[in-house]
């Protein structure tokens, strides 16, 4: 349970201290396996915005509706309006996504 958790983990627990993890676990200048998204379940797929940048790389794996969590990652020019939803988050260990939990599930 959470306890055992945060135990284990005290820093990646709200309240902790965070001061020894590294802001962002991604690491964008560094060289990518041109692999494209992973497949997560039957028509849901998580990739990176070179992935779904990639209007042929979209349509061999059938996506179409593209959930972004950035702050400013563009919305490719092929996918519409109602198919695209941006979270504006940035990638670290302090962000928030709990609020935005009951829209994304929505548009997913």
């Amino acid at each position: 349970g959470f306890a055992a958790f945060s135990s284990c983990f005290p820093g990646l627990c709200e309240g902790k201290p965070v001061a020894t993890l590294p802001m962002s676990l991604s690491q964008p200048c560094l060289p990518v396996a041109n692999v494209g998204p992973t497949r997560i379940l039957p028509h849901l797929y998580l990739g990176s915005q070179k992935d779904v940048l990639n209007k042929d790389l979209m349509a061999q794996n059938g996506i179409t509706y593209v959930l972004n969590a950035s702050n400013t990652c563009p919305k490719p020019e092929f996918i519409s309006e109602s198919h695209f939803m941006r979270i504006p988050v940035n990638d670290n260990y302090c962000e928030k996504l709990l609020p935005w939990l009951d829209k994304t599930n929505e548009f997913i």
